[in-house]
């Protein structure tokens, strides 16, 4: 991430995560059960079982892998391959809307504070952290 933003002019950053978050999406959408819950510069989460899909551990891991895979086609504005890894983990979390004059929806629980945690951009590029 730092090396993007500071070596890219605002708008080969903003072209960059485009072309990042479009290959994420067309992995993770309603067909699935999966949902992008939060995207931020340096981060995007996505949420399953909520449903209740027994499923929804394995079906995170193949769109984990896949996601690996569609990021090695994203290259930065220097021509070097956009590396990644990515953080998969299962357990209780909640969901709501929160605030007044400008409300949000907002994901948090045991799960959500695991995986930040686990957000390190030191982690191991190319490869899925599962807990």
């Amino acid at each position: 991430w730092d090396e993007l933003v500071t070596s890219a002019s605002v708008a080969q950053v903003v072209q960059t995560l485009t072309e990042l978050y479009a290959a994420f999406e067309s992995f993770v959408d309603p067909r699935h059960q999966i949902f992008r819950w939060r995207t931020t510069a340096q981060g995007f989460m996505a949420v399953a079982g909520h449903d209740g899909d027994a499923t929804h551990a394995m079906v995170l891991a193949e769109v984990a892998l896949s996601l690996v895979e569609a990021v090695r086609h994203v290259a930065l504005p220097s021509g070097q391959p956009l590396r990644i890894h990515l953080v998969l983990h299962s357990g209780p979390g909640g969901a709501g809307i929160v605030g007044c004059r400008f409300p949000h929806c907002t994901f948090f629980g045991e799960a959500v504070q695991l995986v930040e945690a686990l957000e390190d951009p030191s982690g191991a590029p190319g490869c899925v952290h599962m807990s």
